[in-house]
Formats: structure tokens, C-alpha cells, sequence
């Protein structure tokens, strides 16, 4: 059963471990990660982190801050099942 992107709870791992990104973020949530190197989970939370300080509007920074939490939750290796979606699999590396 697919689940609206808005009614995901990152603290809630489902059995099925395939992710679709479109069913874990939202749209607004894909673009902000699509501007970043998403290339490994830890590089982006690095960059979405560093760059949350120069937000002020509060909705950007909401955001930010939700994505920041859902990829906080997600394991490396879920995060590379999700991002095929956001970038061609040639480009992901896995940080040791």
C-alpha cells in the first residue's frame, strides 16, 4: 500500500525495505535534495546542515529541517535504494 509522502514517519520502519523517493519526500523535500551532491546520505545531511543557517524564510527552513530528520532516519543502505530516483546509480557512492 503506498503511503502519501506527507504521512510518513521516519521514526517507522516498514518491512517491505524498498523505498520509492516520491513516497519518503516530499516534492518540495526532492528539489532541496536535488540541488546538493547527493551522491552519499552522509555528504548530503553534511551540506543540508551547513547550509540550514543561511535559511531564513521559516518555510524553506522547515524544509530543511524535515529532511534533515528523514534522512537522519534512513540507513546507508536504504538511502541507496531511495536515491536511484533522485540521481543515475553510476553517481552514488557508499562512505565507509
Amino acid at each position: 500500500m503506498l503511503r502519501a509522502a506527507r504521512n510518513v514517519n521516519p521514526n517507522k520502519k516498514t518491512r517491505n525495505a524498498r523505498y520509492n523517493h516520491m513516497e519518503y519526500f516530499t516534492v518540495e523535500e526532492t528539489n532541496l535534495i536535488c540541488i546538493y551532491d547527493i551522491r552519499t546520505r552522509a555528504g548530503l545531511l553534511r551540506d543540508l546542515r551547513s547550509a540550514l543557517s543561511d535559511v531564513y524564510d521559516p518555510e524553506l527552513k522547515e524544509i530543511f529541517r524535515t529532511a534533515i530528520r528523514k534522512l537522519e532516519h534512513l540507513t546507508d543502505s536504504e538511502y541507496l535504494e531511495l536515491a536511484p530516483g533522485l540521481v543515475p546509480a553510476d553517481d552514488l557512492e557508499v562512505e565507509a
